[in-house]
């Protein structure tokens, strides 16, 4: 039977309770103005010391969501049926997108570079808004820990999952962006692997049917590439064990030159999560199991968000181990694609390789800079740019190889 990586059950613990629960050292449920055990108990509520605020607003929320959203997003500004609340979370999601894109940071990743389309086409679809609200609340969930978030992120997943259902009811050409969109909003923010690998699996349906019918997507440049086909037939061929040895030393590495800084925790973390996934991929053997099964065991790295939740800031600042973090994350997509070819299509395995190098191109800007600037001693300077060039030696030996194979 083939192995699939254990999935961990998250736990949110509650930091921003009011003082009463903290008190009693029970868990909050941060409702505000009141939270739901004070007014079930009838007792003193802390927040109600602390000042009135509206039901669900959190202190990250844009103050004016109509100003944020009338600058970042303009089209859904003027939208009337939209509650105050989710006004807040879709601009969050647009601020950070479009700060990303201001810096032009939006091409280094998958999702920074397919959020901009997908809130242009939430503006007609409320199921696609209602998924990115999902991703938006369990964003501020993951930066502030606030479990009044992932309720609101639970509510978000409902309404945006019977939408997708009733849209494939009726299912049209005319709606297949938007179903692509909300079907990728959903599979990175699904709580359980089975969920997520029925959303992949939708995901490919609809793709094969925009293939077999010739239906004209914006997705399609980025999901059904022509040599994606030829690339997956060549990958079957490699040696899985050399990919995955090669990706697991290249992690060492990264591991190695960040230590234990707490400036990088968040991506300590993600390198580490990879390397334990690619270590339990290993167990699994060399023969793919099911396309279902192979689709579950994609589920643990279904998305970066999880493990460095302010990425999208440190991405807009082209930080260079976010940058190298991004490497890695590409890189295990690569190596794990002759064991798990179920995923290249939905994953969009032959763009990967182009995140890899726009990555490697940001660092020798960033180099030419830095040495420019002349604001730090040449030798140093030097000795970080060998660093960082090492460090990215394995996520471009990648890059090459599947350049190479979609040549041959």
């Amino acid at each position: 039977m083939p192995y699939i990586p254990k999935i961990r059950r998250t736990h949110i613990k509650s930091r921003t309770g009011c003082s009463t629960c903290k008190k009693h050292k029970v868990r909050c449920d941060e409702y505000k103005p009141e939270c739901t055990r004070c007014r079930r108990l009838n007792l003193s509520c802390g927040y109600t010391e602390q000042g009135s605020q509206q039901p669900g607003q959190h202190s990250l929320l844009a103050t004016n969501p109509g100003d944020t959203l009338a600058l970042v997003y303009p089209p859904l500004a003027d939208l009337p049926d939209i509650q105050l609340r989710d006004r807040c979370i879709f601009a969050h999601v647009a601020r950070m997108i479009h700060r990303v894109e201001e810096c032009q940071s939006h091409e280094l990743a998958f999702g920074t570079l397919v959020l901009p389309e997908i809130l242009k086409i939430a503006v007609s679809y409320d199921f696609v808004r209602h998924g990115v609200c999902t991703l938006g609340a369990r964003h501020l969930a993951l930066l502030t820990r606030s479990a009044s978030m992932v309720y609101v992120e639970y509510h978000h997943r409902g309404v945006a999952l019977k939408g997708l259902r009733q849209c494939l009811e009726t299912f049209s050409e005319e709606h297949i962006e938007a179903v692509i969109a909300a079907s990728l909003l959903l599979s990175w923010q699904a709580p359980k692997s089975d969920e997520y690998a029925h959303t992949m699996q939708g995901i490919c349906s609809v793709l094969h049917q925009v293939k077999t019918e010739r239906y004209r997507s914006t997705f399609s440049h980025l999901l059904l590439p022509s040599k994606n086909t030829e690339i997956a037939t060549q990958l079957a061929q490699m040696d899985p064990d050399t990919l995955l040895d090669r990706a697991e030393q290249a992690m060492s590495e990264m591991q190695q030159a960040l230590g234990r800084s707490e400036s990088y925790r968040g991506i300590s973390l993600g390198i580490k999560e990879l390397k334990i996934y690619v270590t339990n991929l290993r167990m699994q053997g060399s023969n793919p199991p099911s396309t279902h099964r192979q689709l579950t065991t994609l589920f643990p790295i279904r998305n970066w968000m999880f493990w460095i939740p302010n990425a999208f800031e440190q991405l807009a600042r082209k930080d260079p181990f976010t940058m190298l973090f991004f490497a890695c994350y590409e890189m295990i997509h690569l190596a794990i694609a002759p064991l798990l070819p179920a995923g290249n299509l939905p994953l969009a395995l032959s763009i990967r390789p182009k995140f890899i190098e726009r990555i490697n191109s940001e660092f020798l800007v960033l180099a030419q800079s830095v040495m420019d600037a002349g604001q730090f001693p040449l030798e140093d300077v030097a000795s970080t740019l060998q660093l960082f060039r090492n460090l990215m030696a394995g996520p471009l030996r990648y890059a090459k190889l599947y350049n190479e194979t979609s040549i041959n």
